[in-house]
């Protein structure tokens, strides 16, 4: 064989070992492109899966909350009725006290009687005294204690005049209905102190109806709110969970395209960039101020207009306004063959759209503070493979330097 012949075939088995390892690659990437779009439908069927188990939950909690409903309607009529029994002992409260009132001022008129009377008869008896008379018989009914001791000295009396008999009877009688007006006022005195300590009693039953009802209230409020809170963040894995399969079959449609060539298209090379300029005012982990698990890092706010960036080239996921996250965007990426997806929350705004290509370094929105979010900041995410909720999510400072 000829030296010209044996670097001619040397030539081309190398040729075909360059296509071979090309084609092997281009392969590879489809498959395992593949084996994540697999992935990708099992989790967005597990998170519909769990939906459909969160309806039948929530059919639950809404015959848990009738029964309440039902308990929050009897409460109602209790504290109606209750306020009824307090409006109607004020009432009687009031009208005592106008009697109370009216009785005083009888037995003020009558008192002012028994003394002008007293004044009187004096009168008489020193005019009495004076004539000779005998007095005796005045000075012992005046000393009478009772009306029942009036009568009788009255009657042990013979020597009275009629004048002073009528006289001496109209002020006793005077007497007698002052004792019995000023023990009406004690009775009536008795009457308000219980009605008002009944009041109190009242008040004291209304403001436990009116509790337990509140109680009740709020833990509908708050059912209500966790499977609202539950059902929406379901809704809305399942639709982050969409959109990611489209980029990721966009993705491997780019891989597809790029197989008629001699080899896979180029992943992002290196490590991820810092998305944000400021310093890091919450880390990873648990947070005992929150009682929960903190599932990204946070970088504070530092200067009017703070840009955001993309940590890496990769293809946006999603980007849009959520309850939790305000507006958001999730961009999927191929880091030296392995997938990451990266979240950036509570942006100001954003300039990015779902299913497009962005750059490494490219902006994509400002630091802001939208959704539930307590200050400007921005939260972000790191998730290794495809993001899967919580589950997926690492510690972005064990690969990002902050």
């Amino acid at each position: 064989m000829t030296r010209k012949t044996l670097v001619m075939t040397a030539a081309v088995l190398v040729g075909l070992g360059t296509a071979w390892i090309g084609n092997e690659k281009v392969a590879y990437a489809e498959s395992a492109s593949t084996t994540k779009l697999s992935d990708l439908e099992k989790k967005s069927n597990d998170v519909n899966q769990n939906i459909s188990q969160n309806k039948e939950k929530l059919k639950e909690v809404q015959e848990q909350q009738k029964n309440k409903e039902a308990e929050i309607a009897r409460l109602d009529s209790e504290v109606g009725q209750t306020n009824a029994d307090i409006r109607s002992r004020e009432a009687e409260v009031e009208k005592a006290k106008q009697d109370i009132e009216k009785l005083k001022n009888e037995i003020d008129v009558v008192k002012k009687r028994i003394e002008k009377r007293n004044e009187l008869l004096k009168k008489r008896a020193r005019a009495l005294q004076e004539n000779g008379g005998s007095v005796d018989y005045i000075d012992v009914l005046l000393g009478s204690e009772s009306f029942g001791d009036f009568i009788s000295r009255v009657s042990a009396v013979s020597t009275i005049v009629g004048a002073d008999r009528d006289l001496l009877m109209q002020h006793e009688a005077d007497k007698k209905a002052k004792e019995e007006k000023e023990t009406k006022v004690q009775n009536k005195l008795t009457e308000v102190n219980q009605a008002l300590e009944e009041l109190k009693n009242l008040r004291a039953q209304l403001q436990k109806q009116v509790d337990e009802k509140n109680q009740l209230m709020q833990t509908l409020k708050d059912q209500e709110k966790e499977f609202n809170e539950e059902a929406v963040g379901l809704e809305e894995q399942a639709s982050i969970l969409a959109d990611q399969k489209n980029a990721a079959q966009a993705q491997q449609e780019e891989v597809e395209e790029a197989g008629s060539g001699e080899e896979a298209p180029p992943v992002t090379s290196g490590s991820f960039m810092r998305p944000a300029k400021g310093p890091v005012t919450s880390h990873f982990g648990y947070r005992e101020t929150f009682g929960r698990g903190h599932y990204g890092i946070d970088i504070g706010k530092r200067g009017e207009s703070v840009p955001v960036v993309a940590a890496a080239s990769g293809k946006v996921i999603r980007a849009y306004h959520s309850s939790s996250f305000g507006n958001a965007v999730f961009i999927r990426h191929n880091v030296e063959g392995q997938t990451w997806v990266t979240v950036y929350a509570h942006l100001e705004s954003y300039s990015v759209s779902s299913g497009q290509s962005i750059n490494k370094g490219q902006q994509l929105g400002y630091i802001g503070n939208t959704g539930r979010s307590f200050g400007a900041h921005l939260h972000f995410e790191l998730h290794k493979g495809d993001w899967k909720g919580k589950s997926s999510a690492v510690n972005p400072e064990s690969y990002i330097k902050f």
